[in-house]
């Protein structure tokens, strides 16, 4: 579901009608040099009534066409509809997402017209989904197998975080990342460890009492407007870079299916059979048929072995460190032996649940998880 969203606003379509709200005030647009930031962000009274306000800027530059002064508005959408973003919108809230924005933006001191709300550009969208595990399965587990596979060279993502005790993983580039983290544990943490840092007092205290609830967010996010292009041409979306255009259920579910299904290929499969004895791994590999030579069993059962308590990506940068990438090459087939002899074999249940809830994509509300926990 749509998360925040970064409008860009040109100046002839909102007016500033307090200036003092700004930091520094804004008065001095007219005079002042280019590239200083005026910025008007949520105040402490409205923090303590928990009441959600976006993040305004307003900052002069000089361009090919002139001088432009465009207003950025970020926001987490649900938290300025809900207070929280567990809670998952739907296309019917548009219309009350735009009333709600329009109102908290002349309380900040910024004067728009409705119908320039509906039709702002989208700079910046995160896109995101909650996901109900059941069954045992834990956030923490899901996401520490997820982090084995060899994601980046695949999704042009060339970074990856790791952290907060395996409740967190980011893989990430300047124009667009993809996120798992444990929903219930990152509200409790501090703002400079949590992964969402646009958090509301409701957001981190939702799931205070809560023991046994697992939610394992996922969310992708297209940071430059250049990247959301790219993405809705490459999915055979046609939409206009707008608020409207973009608050659709149909883009945000393919935008995430498309994210998790080019995330794990059969390559990865084996990552997610529970964990098994080498004994048992090179059992299978004899039963499957995948070689005769002893020498060849034993190097696959190894090969299994570290691919799965490393990761593909560990074990990819180890061989490529010592080794030509050709030779990876030559490891990454012998891997597709080895998930050959292990694609009938069960995977972890986490793994069908994500994929059923991103192929159902019903919103979550927070009210109805606290109830079934207390069944």
């Amino acid at each position: 579901m749509i998360d925040t969203v970064v409008l860009t606003i040109p100046l002839e379509k909102y007016r500033i009608i307090d200036h003092q709200k700004f930091n520094p005030p804004t008065d001095t647009l007219g005079v002042e040099r280019c590239l200083i930031k005026h910025v008007n962000n949520p105040t402490r009274e409205y923090k303590d009534r928990d009441i959600y306000q976006p993040r305004l800027t307003v900052m002069k530059r000089m361009t090919r066409n002139g001088i432009t002064v465009p207003l950025k508005i970020e926001f987490s959408v649900p938290n300025l509809i809900y207070g929280n973003n567990t809670d998952e919108l739907v296309e019917e809230d548009f219309l009350r997402v735009v009333s709600v924005l329009r109102m908290r933006l002349l309380e900040m001191g910024i004067s728009m017209k409705e119908e320039d709300i509906i039709y702002a550009d989208i700079s910046t969208i995160h896109i995101g989904k909650n996901i109900v595990l059941t069954e045992g399965y834990t956030s923490t587990l899901a996401i520490s197998e997820y982090a084995k596979v060899n994601l980046t060279k695949r999704l042009d993502l060339n970074k990856t975080n790791f952290r907060n005790d395996g409740h967190s993983l980011q893989y990430y580039s300047k124009t667009h990342s993809m996120v798992f983290y444990d929903k219930i544990k990152d509200a409790s943490k501090s703002k400079s460890r949590a992964i969402e840092k646009d958090r509301t007092q409701m957001q981190m205290t939702l799931f205070k009492d809560t023991k046994r609830l697992e939610l394992l967010r996922l969310e992708v996010r297209l940071c430059q407007r250049r990247k959301v292009r790219s993405v809705l041409v490459k999915l055979g979306i046609e939409s206009e870079m707008t608020l409207q255009g973009l608050f659709k259920r149909e883009i945000w579910q393919k935008i995430l299916v498309s994210y998790h299904q080019n995330m794990i290929t059969k390559m990865d499969d084996f990552i997610f059979v529970p964990k098994q004895k080498p004994e048992e791994i090179i059992k299978q590999l004899v039963l499957a048929e995948v070689s005769k030579s002893p020498k060849q069993l034993i190097y696959l059962t190894g090969l299994a072995v570290l691919a799965k308590e490393m990761g593909i990506r560990a074990l990819r940068e180890v061989v490529e460190s010592r080794a030509t990438v050709r030779t990876w090459a030559r490891t990454k087939d012998d891997l597709k032996d080895v998930n050959k002899a292990f694609e009938t074999k069960d995977k972890h249940g986490f793994v069908d649940m994500v994929k059923e809830a991103l192929d159902r994509f019903e919103p979550i509300r927070s009210e109805r998880l606290r109830l079934s926990q207390r069944l």
